[in-house]
């Protein structure tokens, strides 16, 4: 392999103001909106656990990141984490960061002895599926995912979410990040894909299961930017 051109970490809320540019430029291109409201919602998920992000960094700057929700099974009494957010900086694109951070979600879920890993995938970025897939994941053959938004969806502040209220996503529900897909219109077009392959076999044998996250990968990654 060759040598690492970038490393992996896990956020803190000291982070925020380094990961924020690729956030905003994140919901710019998938939700079409940037406001200021990202900073406070960053630093309200982080402060209080209730995100996990990690952080590829190449040198000093923050070139991608991807974020996590935890979710619970009571099917399965287990925890399964929701792959909300991942995004790549255009200028350190086809180095393979898209891929070394979903890499390292599988790893943490490996750690955290989740049952899988959730995405949702934009139907107008077909491309996603292909590299989702390449990386494990595949359509889940258990469950169609439904939504309800209503009357629910965008009528809370961030401000107000911050007080408790069920979830921090801005349409209110449990399954769903932000409503921020690309060309939104209220169509829900997007698709469920599940990964629970080597989640399941690293219950029985750990070998392997720590990836080489800070390494590029033998494909470059020429999309790094996902749902």
């Amino acid at each position: 392999m060759r040598p690492a051109s970038f490393r992996i970490t896990r956020a803190s809320v000291g982070d925020v103001a380094q990961i924020l540019p690729l956030f905003d430029a994140y919901r710019a291109f998938f939700a079409e909106r940037t406001d200021d409201t990202s900073q406070r919602f960053l630093q309200a998920r982080l402060a209080a656990e209730e995100s996990v992000v990690f952080v590829a960094w190449i040198a000093a700057e923050a070139g991608g990141f991807v974020q996590l929700y935890p979710l619970w099974s009571s099917w399965y009494c287990r925890r399964i984490w929701f792959l909300s957010d991942l995004y790549v900086a255009e200028a350190a694109r086809g180095r393979g960061i898209g891929a070394g951070l979903v890499e390292r979600v599988i790893a943490h879920a490996n750690e955290t002895e989740a049952a899988s890993i959730m995405v949702e995938l934009p139907r107008r970025e077909p491309h996603l599926a292909e590299f989702y897939a390449k990386l494990g994941f595949a359509k889940d053959e258990v469950f169609e995912l439904a939504r309800y938004q209503g009357t629910i969806a965008f009528h809370r502040e961030v401000g107000t979410m911050e007080k408790g209220l069920p979830h921090q996503h801005d349409n209110g529900t449990v399954h769903v990040h932000d409503d921020a897909l690309p060309g939104h219109t209220h169509d829900h077009s997007h698709a469920h894909a599940h990964y629970d392959g080597t989640v399941h076999r690293h219950e029985h044998s750990h070998d392997g299961a720590d990836h080489e996250h800070g390494h590029e990968h033998d494909e470059e990654d020429e999309r790094d930017v996902a749902p």
